[in-house]
């Protein structure tokens, strides 16, 4: 269930308009420096689980951690197949 609702923030032209969805995750902790490391799938099992064979992921990435972390998610990707 979606629910919006729309309010006036300011006296001038403009809205807000505010959307409500259930939202659930999981919080896995790995050891510090070890997320992006190759040898620990943790981050590929993070994105579910797929048949056999399947071996593409879609990645959203803020420019700023692409900028510090970039290269090391590329790395971790494609060594991992």
């Amino acid at each position: 269930t979606v629910t919006k609702t729309t309010k006036v923030v300011t006296g001038s032209r403009g809205w807000r308009n505010v959307f409500s969805l259930p939202i659930s995750y999981d919080v896995n902790m790995v050891a510090h420096g070890t997320l992006l490391d190759p040898s620990n799938p943790q981050l590929l099992y993070a994105t579910g689980v797929h048949p056999e064979g399947y071996n593409r992921r879609f990645a959203v990435i803020d420019d700023q951690v692409f900028k510090i972390y970039g290269p090391k998610i590329l790395n971790y990707f494609v060594e991992r197949g």
